[in-house]
């Protein structure tokens, strides 16, 4: 009999589980956005973030020539963008503000996340940065630029342009 019990409560949690989501995860991010680069001609610009009950996905490159999308996308990014916010700790960011060298232009960086209940992440640095910066901007861009080629690859309406010819190697 406890054995049946046990069996039945597994079954009940994971049911649970499956039907709210892992609430233990937090808040849902209902925007997200992120540049890094040398200012202004080689910044790269990304952002997802909803409008009017729509979920928009942009990628830009400085120039606006080598990268340049605006599209409606699945709702279901922003889980990939939560797993990499959980992945790299993007949290701990929350607050840096540095800058290293003012008169030399150098790389920089800013981080915005806000989350569907109060909370958000602020962070923002030149040639200064956050511990794990290196690999969560590797992270971040291989994010956006895969997703990139996905959406070019599934094509595109004609209102919503994408350019990634001559896209350097991130």
């Amino acid at each position: 009999m406890k054995r049946i019990l046990s069996m039945v409560l597994v079954t009940m949690m994971c049911v649970l589980a499956a039907n709210v989501g892992f609430a233990a995860e937090g808040p849902a991010i209902v925007d997200f956005s992120y540049e890094q680069g040398e200012y202004p001609d080689a910044m790269y610009s990304f952002a997802v973030y909803q409008d009017e009950g729509v979920t928009w996905f942009s990628a830009m490159s400085g120039d606006g020539v080598e990268l340049n999308i605006n599209t409606r996308v699945d709702d279901a990014v922003f889980e990939e963008i939560a797993a990499l916010v959980e992945q790299y700790k993007l949290q701990d960011w929350h607050g840096f503000s540095e800058i290293g060298e003012e008169e030399a232009p150098g790389h920089r960086f800013s981080l915005s996340v806000l989350f569907d209940e109060e909370g958000e992440i602020f962070a923002e640095g030149q040639k200064k940065y956050p511990a794990n910066y290196e690999e969560a901007n590797k992270a971040i861009m291989k994010f956006f630029m895969d997703k990139s080629v996905e959406l070019e690859e599934a094509g595109l309406d004609d209102e919503e342009d994408i350019d990634l010819e001559g896209m350097e190697a991130y």
